[in-house]
């Protein structure tokens, strides 16, 4: 392995040994000072080469308390509402003044964008230190080695929308192409859940290794264990159905949350009988697809409230007319005898985010679905929200101030007017479709985005009584209307900032799910997760 200049001095005794990614931030338990200090202290005892950390207080903190290289990062939300590392250079000064030892840099596609590689010949020319670049594909590797990259870490893989759907995943051959494109030390981070993937990080060629949250996150630690008394965490395979008011999608979903054979049909406009006729075909093709897994039971996510015991619709807008009273378990038992279990929609997407996405580990968070209707979910003190009748999620259902239009309900001025599939058509009906303003949107066209923020305002308005009631951590946004993606983030925390009480307080963070159309599927797969312990 080349030894640049940047794997001298503090960093040569880290050499093929694990570097602990000491971080927190609200909420936290162990966010505040000196805490973090104790944790590294804890990794260095247990024989730790180096310590990665977030923030010129918490490098302060640990410099005084540990000897080893410290790689430091600071993690700021940019102007397209999503956290950056290290944006600015005037960052990485506050870092090195606080004893940092190395400057860590968001060098994805993102990153370069705002500068990222102006910021590493920075770094090294005149702070002195190596710049280590954060990176997701062998490109960004590579071109962060051409700008001056003293070393390269894997941080970013499944964290950049063209490698999403690696999220959580550990892939040494990934590290081992990494060591041979690039003529500088390679750093393996993200993914890394087990000593054996941290051995096989270091036999790929890894110069180091960085794991964070299998060390110091003992909630998700305690998650773990807590998850493994419920009977094996639940099936191993999952038959998902999500039906919609436009299209009924499946999918067979694994222990874990990762998402299989995919697919849809539409939604007829008709009977409730033709739904549950469609919801069969779709089950039966689920099934069908399985082959070798083992389909241990099905989970229906389904537009409208539910009775779970039942299996019945107990209550459904007109987005489906002639809901209410649909028998769903009678249909799926027409088709297996598999153990079923049934959520209403919006609550089942926002189990799925908690198990497995965005809002993985809150103890608040609320998830809002923009689809044909307005649906949403919320984890309350660590707890999926029913309500007492099995009707929480309304979302779509509060008033709007200003809103004056019918709803399918049989209410006016919903939320769910304007922010549905009806009501976004009817803003953007200048771009002839919502596929097209979207796609508008993304090409940075001016009105597209003009009417992207008349939206996002409308919906930090639908908020308001959501955020002040319920004080969530987080903020998860799934549906077709969510696929602008980061720009309705921006969008969204703009409005926001200017509307909720205490907002600087809050510190809310504001995602879009990264399942893609499919969390309705995944959330029916978590629903199967969480019952499974109790059928």
């Amino acid at each position: 392995m080349h030894m640049n200049e940047g794997a001298r001095g503090a960093w040569a005794e880290a050499r093929g040994r694990l570097i602990v990614s000491c971080q927190a931030a609200a909420p936290d338990a162990f966010d505040g000072a000196g805490l973090m200090a104790r944790f590294a202290r804890a990794a260095v005892d247990g024989g730790a080469g180096g310590i990665r950390a977030h923030g010129a207080a918490d490098v302060e903190s640990i410099r005084s308390a540990v000897p080893v290289p410290i790689l430091g990062i600071h993690k700021e939300v940019v102007e397209d509402g999503q956290i950056l590392i290290t944006p600015t250079f005037d960052r990485a000064v506050e870092l090195a003044r606080a004893g940092a030892d190395a400057i860590g840099v968001d060098c994805s596609q993102r990153g370069i964008v705002r500068g990222a590689h102006d910021r590493l010949q920075r770094i090294r020319r005149e702070l002195g230190l190596p710049a280590m670049a954060d990176i997701a594909t062998r490109e960004e590797a590579e071109a962060a080695v051409r700008h001056g990259a003293s070393f390269v870490l894997s941080t970013m893989r499944g964290y950049t929308a063209e490698t999403r759907h690696l999220r959580g995943r550990f892939e040494p051959e990934f590290i081992a192409e990494l060591v041979r494109r690039c003529p500088v030390p390679v750093i393996a981070e993200g993914g890394i859940g087990s000593p054996e993937e941290a051995a096989s990080a270091v036999r790929a060629g890894a110069w180091a290794v960085v794991v964070g949250s299998a060390i110091t996150r003992p909630h998700l630690i305690t998650r773990e264990f807590a998850d493994a008394l419920q009977d094996g965490r639940g099936p191993q395979w999952t038959a998902a159905i999500d039906v919609g008011g436009t299209n009924i999608k499946y999918g067979l979903v694994a222990r874990g949350g990762d998402i299989y054979g995919t697919g849809l049909v539409p939604t007829p406009v008709g009977s409730a009988e033709q739904v549950l006729e469609q919801m069969r075909i779709a089950l039966r093709t689920c099934l069908a697809q399985a082959h070798g897994p083992e389909v241990e039971c099905v989970s229906i996510a389904a537009a409208g409230w539910l009775d779970r015991q039942a299996g019945s619709v107990s209550y459904a807008t007109g987005n489906l007319p002639g809901w209410a009273g649909a028998d769903l378990r009678a249909a799926v038992a027409n088709e297996t005898s598999l153990p079923a279990f049934f959520e209403n929609d919006g609550v089942a997407a926002a189990a799925g985010e908690w198990l497995y996405g965005a809002a993985r580990g809150v103890r608040s968070g609320v998830c809002v679905t923009l689809g044909t209707g307005v649906g949403g979910g919320a984890i309350v003190e660590g707890r999926l929200l029913r309500g007492g009748h099995g009707l929480a999620g309304m979302l779509g259902h509060l008033p709007l101030p200003g809103a004056w239009m019918p709803c399918t309900c049989g209410l006016t001025g919903c939320a769910e007017t304007e922010l549905g599939k009806v009501g976004a058509t009817r803003l953007v009906a200048s771009f002839g479709s919502l596929e097209a303003w979207t796609e508008a949107v993304l090409g940075k066209d001016p009105d597209a985005c003009r009417l992207l923020e008349e939206y996002a305002s409308t919906l930090a308005g639908s908020l308001l009584p959501a955020v002040h009631l319920l004080d969530p951590e987080v903020l998860v946004f799934t549906g077709g209307l969510a696929s602008a993606g980061p720009l309705l983030v921006g969008a969204l925390r703009r409005s926001l900032s200017e509307r909720i009480l205490a907002w600087g307080q809050r510190r809310i963070r504001i995602e879009v799910s990264d399942a893609g159309g499919y969390a309705g599927v995944r959330g029916a797969g978590a629903i199967a997760a969480l019952e499974w312990g109790r059928r």
